[in-house]
């Protein structure tokens, strides 16, 4: 076993877990985000055409 000398971290070798489990948190954080943004447009929406034949009227 020769050593290579380190010069430099080892920053492409990166854990491949610690690294999917990083995406995974993103993924569920963005999900999750877009996922209430969603609802907070479709309320909206919602509530605009609910109110509009009120005012119409």
């Amino acid at each position: 076993m020769e050593q290579l000398p380190q010069t430099q971290p080892e920053e492409p070798k990166k854990n491949p877990l610690l690294e999917g489990i990083e995406f995974g948190v993103g993924g569920i954080v963005i999900g999750i985000t877009t996922f209430l943004l969603m609802l907070f447009v479709l309320n909206y929406f919602n509530i605009i055409s609910l109110s509009q034949p009120f005012s119409r009227g």
